[in-house]
């Protein structure tokens, strides 16, 4: 593992890289973070863990919450030297413990009860505190990337109003991030996927059993990294993430990013 001066943590030795989707939507949260006071932040489903390594470095006091085995051994492994940060595997075992800030990027469409699993992480948020998930957006763009993941929807900016509502918490900002970048990285992710299972369907005796995770898995991003860390990678991703800026308050990318604040008289 080593720390890139652009991209951040990147964990070639486990198979996994920052995806372009990823770096774009990080590049959005650190520009917030940057305004916001350091505090206490449980990440859920981190994934790789590098999300949980930035704010790490930055000075909050962390905390990992995820079921699957394999993220937690990929964040333990990325978060190993970080004295702030705990990890746990249920929800249980964080008793009553609140937080500043609630983090989960590209989880929630993968509840099928979104709203009462939007619900339990507002639950842990202080009076004040911020609740901050990523999601994809738009069912218009519906593809092979999503079947593969197993998502059950995509989501309308309507949606997330309707989810803060329903659980009495207040919309600070919504961003519609990824133009134009991620939507080429992606339907380019997606013609590859396609490409496999057609080629799968066809050979039943060669298909082989899914292993990857979306999020901890990036073995189709590996094949293609050693050009995204090149200097005209990191300038393509540089310009990428300008030019996603211009855009995020309109509906053109293929990601949402939510912003929503517990009113500061709940306790």
């Amino acid at each position: 593992m080593y720390e890139h001066p652009v991209y951040g943590a990147v964990i070639p030795e486990k198979s996994w890289v920052p995806a372009p989707r990823y770096l774009l939507r990080r590049d959005r949260i650190l520009r917030w973070l940057a305004t916001q006071p350091k505090g206490s932040v449980l990440e859920v489903g981190p994934g790789s863990g590098a999300l949980l390594k930035d704010f790490s470095n930055l000075g909050w006091d962390c905390v990992g919450l995820d079921v699957s085995a394999a993220a937690l051994d990929l964040t333990g492994y990325v978060t190993e030297e970080c004295e702030n940060v705990e990890l746990y595997a249920s929800a249980e075992k964080l008793g009553d413990r609140k937080f500043n800030l609630v983090v989960a990027c590209e989880v929630l469409e993968h509840i099928e009860q979104d709203q009462e699993m939007f619900d339990e992480w507002a639950a842990f948020l202080k009076p004040g505190g911020h609740l901050l998930i990523s999601v994809p957006a738009h069912m218009k763009r519906w593809d092979a990337t999503d079947v593969w993941a197993g998502h059950f929807r995509r989501y309308e900016y309507e949606d997330l109003v309707h989810l803060t509502r329903k659980s009495d918490m207040r919309v600070n900002q919504i961003e519609c991030y990824g133009f134009p970048l991620a939507l080429f990285t992606s339907t380019f992710r997606s013609n590859y996927l396609s490409k496999k299972d057609r080629a799968e369907k066809n050979n039943p005796g060669g298909k082989q059993e899914k292993t990857e995770q979306s999020g901890v898995n990036r073995g189709f991003e590996m094949r293609y990294f050693g050009i995204q860390k090149s200097w005209l990678g990191v300038c393509a991703l540089h310009f990428g993430m300008w030019l996603q800026h211009l855009f995020v308050s309109r509906p053109y990318g293929n990601g949402y990013l939510l912003w929503a604040r517990k009113d500061e008289n709940c306790d």
